[in-house]
């Protein structure tokens, strides 16, 4: 008598979650001019000739994006080298500067309590696989095992094999998988690791709207083709449309900060809510 595998009697549903502007605020808090400008100080960057944020994001990050968040550099290693290369810093100082750094912008960088109840429910429902699917450094990966596990939770990486036991959250980075999340080739190497198809795909995303001002990422135009061309690869790689639960917020952190977490707060429980009364 053929025994079939439980897996294959049920319906699966994936649910996908932005970071950085998503799940964590604490990422955009940090790049704020007048946040930034003091992480300059303290971590000895302003004194190696790094002058203010808008120099740090034009000269530091922008130019080395793509090569930093589908690599595995890693944040600290590619900041130090710019440091030796634009600004003439000893390697030793270049080093402990970027390292430094990189630390008080990870430390900011938190999976925002309020996402909990959501996290927590994802990763007990026996049908649903959940993946925090983010472009970012080499370095995040861990860094969101470490979110999780202060919120008794596990994550791992996809590198590392697909989250299917139960309270497991899948980790997809662009660092890890080798492309960013607008172009198919995320999408396909995400797919490789999941053994079944989907009933239905929820995408928890801003796109990079709520990105601090500086950081190219964040730019208008990119974000509206970013979101239609995440759109159009998930559709490709999974043959059905996401349900995009839209993140992205209409008030600006930098303009009025308790605006802001207002409408973050009532996206977060919005989204929450709309999730869990579709997969219940």
């Amino acid at each position: 008598m053929l025994i079939q595998d439980p897996f294959e009697r049920e319906s699966f549903h994936l649910v996908l979650l932005d970071f950085s502007g998503t799940l964590s605020v604490g990422a955009i808090r940090f790049g704020v001019p007048e946040n930034l400008e003091r992480a300059l100080r303290e971590s000895g960057l302003k004194s190696l000739g790094v002058r203010n944020a808008g120099d740090f994001w034009n000269r530091c990050i922008n130019p080395f994006w793509k090569r930093g968040s589908t690599s595995d550099a890693g944040y600290a290693a590619l900041l130090a080298e710019v440091l030796e290369k634009e600004y003439r810093a000893s390697p030793e100082d270049a080093r402990k500067g970027a390292v430094h750094f990189r630390n008080l912008y990870f430390e900011a960088s938190g999976i925002d309590p309020l996402w909990k109840p959501l996290l927590e429910y994802l990763a007990n429902r026996r049908n649903v696989i959940g993946i925090i699917a983010t472009d970012h450094y080499a370095e995040m990966a861990a860094h969101l095992e470490g979110q999780l596990r202060e919120m008794g939770l596990r994550g791992c990486s996809l590198k590392k094999g697909p989250p299917l036991s139960e309270d497991f959250l899948g980790i997809a980075s662009s660092a890890d998988l080798g492309f960013p999340k607008n172009q198919e080739g995320f999408w396909k190497t995400l797919r490789e690791s999941l053994p079944f198809s989907f009933h239905s795909i929820f995408l928890v995303e801003d796109f990079g709207a709520n990105e601090p001002a500086g950081d190219a990422y964040g730019n208008f135009r990119r974000v509206l083709e970013r979101r239609r061309q995440t759109t159009e690869h998930l559709r490709n790689t999974f043959f059905r449309s996401p349900e995009i639960c839209d993140c992205a917020l209409a008030a600006p952190y930098g303009k009025n900060a308790t605006e802001f977490f207002r409408e973050y707060e009532i996206r977060v429980q919005d989204i929450t809510k709309k999730i869990k009364e579709a997969l219940t």
